[in-house]
């Protein structure tokens, strides 16, 4: 059951992520998209260190180089294509592609930790992955549902931000078999870092 206070937060959620993507895609024309990741990053770590020095738990096994370097090279290469993506695209086709994380995600889950989805979560997922191929497709194309595939391709921005889904999809794998070696606050403070 959703509760006011949950619908608020969500509706805020919302409205605060659609004003963040405005301002990135306004920074993004002024500024080097690496200058911009490095300080959106570098902004984070003083929360990460207050915490830290709050008292989050501090540990990390040798265990962690393998998955906690890939989330970070997943993590930055994914963040550079979407400055990219919605520097040259309109934001308007290139945001909603990122409803095909979900099904990246359920397929990077069900290879990498063993997670299958439930029927009415598959059915969602093929829902907003048509959406989303449907918002790149012109008239033309609808006749012919094999061009709807191809029709993300068209435009650069819309397939930088098609790559961003999935590398953004196989990020929580990664950061699950990350977690089994380091703390939370660590690997946060890494990622950023």
């Amino acid at each position: 059951m959703l509760t006011s206070s949950a619908l608020a937060i969500t509706l805020a959620s919302g409205v605060a992520w659609a004003a963040f993507d405005v301002a990135r895609k306004l920074a993004v024309a002024r500024v080097d998209a690496r200058v911009l990741l490095a300080v959106m990053s570098l902004g984070q770590l003083p929360v990460f260190a207050v915490w830290a020095a709050l008292g989050a738990p501090l540990s990390i096994a040798a265990g962690y180089a393998v998955p906690g370097v890939a989330a970070v090279i997943l993590n930055a290469a994914a963040s550079l294509l979407y400055l990219e993506s919605v520097r040259i695209s309109p934001l308007s086709t290139t945001i909603p592609l990122l409803g095909l994380t979900p099904a990246f995600s359920t397929l990077a889950g069900a290879l990498l930790v063993g997670e299958l989805p439930r029927a009415r979560s598959a059915l969602g997922i093929v829902l907003v992955v048509a959406g989303a191929f449907a918002l790149n497709a012109r008239r033309e194309d609808l006749g012919r549902p094999w061009r709807i595939l191809t029709a993300i391709a068209r435009d650069r921005g819309s397939a930088y931000m098609a790559i961003v889904a999935l590398l953004w999809s196989v990020s929580p794998a990664i950061d699950k078999l990350a977690l089994r070696e380091a703390s939370v606050a660590v690997h946060a403070g890494v990622q950023v870092g």
